[in-house]
C-alpha cells in the first residue's frame, strides 16, 4: 500500500545452531530501496530475535514515510499507513550541526 514504488528483500539469519534451545530466535532483516525508477533511499533493517524478514518491513515503510513524507502530502494527501500508527505530521526540520 505504500505509493511510491519499492524494491526489496526479506531474510533471516540463525543466532546459533542451538538458538531455539537457549530460548532464541532468527534475526529478521529487510532491505529496501526506493523509488525503484531512481532510487534515492535505501534501508536496511535487522531485528534481534525476530524470526522472520518481513518482521522488519514495517519498521523500512516507517522510515520511508518519513523520508517521503512531504511528496506524500503533496501527491497522495489521502495515504494511510496500514501497517502502523505513523501520521505525516508535525513536519520535519532540518537540524543543522553548528
Amino acid at each position: 500500500g505504500f505509493p511510491i514504488a519499492t524494491g526489496g528483500k526479506t531474510g533471516t539469519a540463525p543466532f546459533r545452531n542451538d538458538q531455539k534451545d537457549i530460548g532464541r530466535s532468527a534475526y529478521g532483516a529487510y532491505v529496501a530501496f526506493a523509488p525503484v525508477e531512481e532510487p534515492e533511499i535505501a534501508v536496511s533493517v535487522v531485528l534481534y530475535d525476530a524470526a522472520h524478514g518481513s518482521s522488519a518491513a514495517p519498521v523500512a515503510k516507517a522510515v520511508m514515510e518519513t523520508y517521503f513524507r512531504d511528496i506524500i502530502k503533496s501527491q497522495y494527501p489521502g495515504y494511510r499507513s496500514a501497517t502502523t500508527s505513523y501520521t505525516l505530521e508535525p513536519p520535519v526540520t532540518m537540524i543543522h550541526a553548528d
